[in-house]
């Protein structure tokens, strides 16, 4: 019979990217619990805080998303 393909999470399928584009496995971390741009902001927060601040980052999403994600990682503690 046919087999389903397996269905991956976006946090996944975006790892798997990176890895194919060179980036260290060591450098991934996933945050594959969130449903949504502020659950994923805040639950990536708790993943990097590093003495009660979230680091910098360069936040990576589409154009479109861009103007809605920035504010909500903000207000998580992200520069």
């Amino acid at each position: 019979g046919v087999q389903a393909p397996a269905i991956r999470s976006e946090a996944d399928a975006i790892r798997a990217l990176l890895l194919e584009l060179g980036v260290p496995e060591a450098a991934t971390i996933i945050e594959d619990q969130s449903r949504s741009t502020a659950e994923n902001a805040r639950y990536s927060a708790a993943l990097l805080d590093k003495d009660g601040k979230a680091p910098r980052i360069l936040l990576v999403t589409s154009a479109w998303h861009l103007r809605r994600a920035t504010p909500l990682f903000r207000n998580a503690g992200f520069d």
